[in-house]
């Protein structure tokens, strides 16, 4: 899995987030060898974000076309744009809210994945030599 940073196009400064669902490994792992999963699960996760980033798109262009043919100097200008801007809050509250589930099991699975190598690597640091059984004292005269 891969965590994607998208920038809005139609608020500058405002960003979304997403997981991109990678093609799975020799072991068929969700991306790049960081959580197990099925096909199935793969085809869920992949479906969810292109919904999410179907409808993210669709609303940022609704909004730029808004900006775009109702300048506020026009009579009814302001208040269409702003009707717009809420329209595409509403439009990105729903695809987040949709979102969620996949986003939720992604993001259990990679901390799920991140506490088993975290564990890994201190069993590891355990049983490593730890340099001081050279029989050297290490004084020199």
């Amino acid at each position: 899995m891969t965590l994607v940073t998208g920038h809005s196009e139609a608020l500058p400064g405002e960003s979304y987030t997403y997981y991109t669902v990678d093609t799975p490994g020799l072991r068929a792992d969700l991306g790049r060898g960081t959580i197990e999963g099925t096909d199935a699960e793969r085809e869920t996760w992949a479906g969810a974000t292109e919904r999410y980033l179907t409808t993210v798109q669709a609303a940022e262009a609704a909004l730029l076309k808004a900006r775009q043919r109702w300048r506020g100097f026009l009579p009814g200008g302001r208040r269409r744009q702003y009707r717009a801007y809420q329209q595409y809050r509403r439009s990105m509250t729903v695809a987040a809210t949709a979102y969620l589930p996949a986003r939720d099991e992604i993001n259990r699975r990679l901390s799920h994945h991140r506490t088993e190598q975290l564990h890994a690597q201190r069993a590891k640091a355990q049983h490593a030599p730890s340099g001081s059984d050279s029989g050297a004292s290490g004084a020199t005269l």
